[in-house]
Order: C-alpha cells, then structure tokens, then sequence
C-alpha cells in the first residue's frame, strides 16, 4: 500500500477529530418577533399583532391550563387564493407543542378560509397550554408538518427592536435583543445592533463577545479572533457569559484563552460533565493528552455517556497507535450515536490497520449512506477506490 494512501487516511482521521471537536453549526430558518411582516409561501404576509395569555375557565378535569390569544393579520401578496386551516396548520411551543383550537374568543379562528390576491384577512389564532409552561411561544405555520415560517411572540423583543431602530436601547434589553437575531439565525440584523451597541457601549465585554460570535458566525473568522483577543480569559464576566467566550475561544483555535477560563471553574468543582468534557477537548487539542486521557477516563468512570467523550478516547489510543483499544472506543461512540459517520470512518481506519481490508471497505460504504459532510464522503470514496 502506498506511503501517500496512508498519509491520505491520516489527514481523514484528523478531519474527523475536528469535526467532533469544533461546534457543529446546526442552525435554522430564522425566527421572527411580532411587528415583522413576515414572508410565507406564494406571496402571504403574516404578522402578528400582540400576545394576550389568561387562565383557562372552560373545561372539566385535567391539570391547570392558560389559552393563548395571537390576534394576526393575513396578507395575499401573491397571485392565487391562500387557503389557510388554523386548526391543522398553526402551532405553538412551549415545553410542549400544541395545535390551534376553537375558543369562545371574538374572532377565534377555527373554520378553513381563504386570503385572496391583494386581500387581507384579521383573526385571532387561540390555543389551550398547561400553564406551568411559561415562556414566549414559538408560533409556527406549518405545510406538509414542516415549518414553514416561525415567529417568536415576544412582546417585549419587540418593542426593543422597535426601539433599535432609532438608536440602540440600554444595555442590558440590548445584549437580549443581539442574542436573540444570533440564534434565530438573523445575523445581519446581530451584526447592525453590535456595532451600535459597541457605538454606545465600548468598554461592555459582553457586546464584545457577542461581536465575536456574529461576526465567526459570518465567516469572519479573523475579526472574530480579534474580538476574543480584546476580552482576553481574565475578562469580568458572569458565568454563561464566561463559558461562551471559552466555547468562541476554542472554535476559533485559541485552546490556552479556553484553558484559562475553564480551570477555575474545574478547580472549584462547578463544572458539570458536559463542560468538563469541554476541559478535556480543550486539553486534546493543545496536545496534553495525558491530562485529557485522566479527565476523560473519570467521567466514563462516573458513568458519563457521551459520543465524544469515547471518540476523543479513541482518538487517544490512536496516537500510540493502540488500533484495538481505539476500536473498542469508536464502537462505544457509534453505540451511543448509530448515525455517528465520524467514529465509522475511523473504524475502517483501525480495521485497514489490523489487515482487515473487507472489514475496512465495509465499514466506509456505510458511510456513504449516514449523510456524512462532503470531506468525510470524499476521503471514504478515495480509500474504497484504492482498496478494490
């Protein structure tokens, strides 16, 4: 077997690592506050009007229950009727998911109707929730049980956002207001509200820490670490504030800032098994692997289940190039994760290195059939084709 097919399957097991060890980037369609005219399918605009919630009256038995009232309007934009059935295509979350029901509110929808071209309908969307579930809900219309758009009936993000556009609000609505457009995926409104809020507020760590998540988030990876930099690990900042800025940190390759913020918490014991995990990454990657490999063995001594915790094992056992040991631990990761192509590739590997060669291809077609990322489905392709 040639020396540049090895060399090809070593830089395959290092793609893989990564790809455990960096944040996978699992972001949606975005999300919408009341007040935005939102666009739907075949030209409809839905906006929602206000977020009205009460206790619940009607009924026998069960447990406690609100109804949510989200009074809306409908319009057709577009070149056909609109049918809408707010029973069947509206709902909201909470902790639960809950369908549109038929209230005694004045102008509850309930009946199939249709929103013609150049038309607009108004009607209150109503919903029965255990009312221990507190919380904004997430309105969504749904096609075929698919989402098709979601708007989150916060009344109070969006007055800010109202507010925003005139100037930036005070800081702390602010930094609520940015980390909501970061993670409803609307980073081009994030990336706007942190330069005023920088504008306004220079020295405030947390705005510089939501810059770096925007603009890494926005492929701007060196003024990402440009931000990080200007906190440094020694920053004043809460705890969840803290622990993102290592997470901006670490997935940006700046391992020792991770580190430093990491260890104290560690030392004072309030780290829990997930961040300690996190610790034991930060570890790897900075080739302490002695640290990690203690760190890591005590939490699946704890009886800690977790993918990467045994794919980083595995990983571990591969530098000393103990193939058997690094085997038992990737079949552990697939055991916790089926879908885990990361820990399958890397068993073909450690098959190829025992002189199983079936076993390795075998293990690689299943790859091909786990939806891997384009590297992991390329480098698998080549390592069949240089086996057959």
């Amino acid at each position: 077997m040639s020396i540049g097919f090895w060399n090809l399957l070593s830089r395959a097991v290092l793609v893989c690592i990564l790809a455990c060890a960096v944040s996978a980037a699992a972001w949606g369609a975005p999300v919408f506050l009341p007040g935005e005219d939102v666009i739907g399918p075949d030209g409809i605009v839905l906006t929602v009007n206000d977020v009205l919630r009460q206790p619940y009256t009607g009924g026998l038995g069960g447990g406690r229950q609100d109804r949510i009232e989200i009074p809306l309007t409908l319009v057709n934009t577009g070149r056909k009727p609109f049918p809408v059935d707010p029973l069947k295509e509206f709902a909201i979350e909470l902790v639960g998911s809950y369908p549109a029901v038929q209230l005694d509110t004045p102008g509850c929808l309930s009946s199939p109707f249709n929103v013609n071209p150049g038309t607009q309908s108004r009607g209150t969307l109503c919903f029965r929730v255990d009312a221990a579930e507190t919380g904004a809900p997430l309105l969504r219309l749904l096609r075929d049980r698919d989402a098709v758009l979601s708007i989150r009936c916060d009344m109070e993000l969006s007055r800010l956002l109202e507010r925003a556009s005139g100037g930036f609000p005070e800081i702390e609505g602010g930094l609520k207001l940015i980390r909501f457009m970061i993670e409803a995926d609307r980073l081009e409104i994030a990336r706007e509200l942190v330069e005023k809020g920088l504008r306004a507020y220079p020295q405030d760590q947390r705005m510089k820490l939501l810059s770096a998540m925007v603009r890494r988030r926005l492929g701007d990876t060196e003024g990402a670490a440009e931000a990080v930099t200007s906190i440094g690990a020694d920053a004043p900042l809460g705890r969840e504030d803290a622990l993102e800025l290592a997470r901006q940190a670490f997935d940006l390759g700046q391992y020792g800032v991770a580190q430093r913020i990491l260890e104290p918490f560690a030392a004072s014991g309030s780290l829990p098994e997930k961040e300690l995990l996190f610790l034991a990454r930060c570890w790897y990657f900075d080739r302490q692997y002695d640290r990690s490999e203690r760190l890591l063995t005590d939490l699946h001594a704890r009886g800690f289940r977790d993918r990467t915790l045994y794919f980083t094992l595995g990983n571990l056992l591969e530098k000393r190039e103990d193939w058997n040991g690094a085997l038992r631990w990737w079949e552990k990761a697939l055991e916790v994760d089926p879908a885990y192509y990361e820990a399958q590739f890397n068993i073909g590997v450690a098959l190829l290195r025992l002189d199983d060669r079936a076993g390795a291809v075998e293990r690689w077609r299943r790859v091909l059939v786990m939806d891997p990322d384009p590297e992991t489905r390329q480098a698998a392709e080549d390592a069949i084709r240089s086996l057959e």
